[in-house]
């Protein structure tokens, strides 16, 4: 079964229907198809295997049951990284998402997820972490330098802090400046990590001069709706084929199940509007 997310500043829906998105990344908690290996350079389940030590002996990626952070659902990631005094030579890349902007505000892109690692010292080389994660803009890059223009992409980086054998959530935030599009894609980088490290219930959101909403999930299927927009108490939806819906808010804490019949309370959750 699949599912669509429909994005909130505090809190997303899970429909159980289509393809799952979250913000700018397709399959954020590595349920959509099958369990496997991630191959290098081979998308998989929309995430890829790369960088140098990629294919390095004793190096790994796949998408498995036996290791998931309970309540996001029955998958997560798994990469088996090897200290080879190389860092970020080993990635796992998701599928680029473009959308436009308003040219006038920047963007800022939070990436949350749950993780845990079996290197005993994840924070060996720099105490920040030994894991990075890098958001990837190849779009117009109206705002970009010389450099970056001639290199034909922007990179925003930032260090993870991993912790030995306990789940931790674990949440970035990147700005972008003022742009009229954007064409983003999520890398998850070993630098030094020795270790067998698994990742599950990822989530993204886009704020500022863009928004991924409603009218990004649109664009995959252009059945689905949702109404009002801004709303209070209730939001209805229509799409055939939706069968169950999950609310969850921006720590990625459940709030709701329930079998879809049209519309969600939403006169418990904070007194915000759901856009």
């Amino acid at each position: 079964m699949k599912k669509i997310l429909f994005l909130t500043p505090l809190f997303f829906i899970s429909f159980s229907y289509g393809q799952t998105f979250s913000g700018f990344v397709k399959n954020p908690s590595f349920e959509d198809g099958s369990i496997g290996t991630i191959i290098k350079n081979r998308s998989y389940n929309d995430w890829k295997l790369g960088g140098p030590n990629s294919d390095g002996t004793g190096v790994s990626a796949s998408i498995q049951t036996a290791n998931v952070h309970a309540g996001d659902g029955t998958k997560a990631l798994e990469v088996t990284s090897v200290n080879n005094n190389t860092e970020w030579g080993i990635r796992l890349i998701n599928t680029t998402y473009p959308f436009d902007a308003d040219n006038t505000n920047p963007i800022d892109v939070t990436v949350s997820f749950w993780a845990k690692t079996s290197d005993t010292d994840p924070g060996s080389v720099v105490p920040t972490g030994d894991m990075r994660l890098l958001i990837k803009d190849t779009g117009s890059l109206n705002y970009a330098n010389e450099k970056q223009t001639a290199n034909g992409f922007v990179d925003k980086t930032r260090r993870v802090l991993l912790t030995t054998d306990t789940w931790v959530y674990i949440t970035k935030t990147f700005t972008f400046p003022a742009s009229e599009s954007y064409n983003l894609s999520l890398f998850l980088e070993f630098g030094k990590v020795d270790g067998v490290t698994q990742i599950d219930g990822l989530t993204t959101t886009v704020t500022g001069g863009a928004t991924l909403w409603t009218q990004d999930i649109a664009k995959d299927d252009s059945s689905v709706s949702l109404y009002p927009n801004p709303a209070t108490d209730f939001l209805n939806y229509r799409s055939e084929g939706v069968k169950n819906i999950e609310v969850y808010n921006s720590l990625g804490q459940k709030l709701k199940e329930e079998k879809a019949d049209g519309s969600v309370n939403t006169s418990a959750f904070p007194r915000v509007p759901i856009y």
